[in-house]
């Protein structure tokens, strides 16, 4: 399962046999109801409606919390 940021409402898509990938918006409906963090491995998320947080290194990358802040 992964995430990529596109406009709007979630849009699930299943682009291999084992795969899931999910649209996501934080300033959608659904993110700002449903949605208090995000982590992510992409740092050129740029959205009004996401506040970096904390970033921390793992072996063979680094990975950053969001959280999701109202639009």
């Amino acid at each position: 399962m992964s995430w990529v940021a596109g406009p709007g409402e979630p849009v699930v898509s299943n682009p291999a046999e084992d795969q899931i990938r999910v649209t996501f918006d934080a300033c959608s409906a659904f993110a700002q109801a449903n949605v208090g963090y995000v982590l992510a491995d992409d740092h050129r998320l740029d959205s009004t409606c996401l506040k970096p947080v904390q970033a921390f290194e793992l072996p063979k990358a680094t990975l950053e919390i969001y959280q999701v802040v109202p639009r």
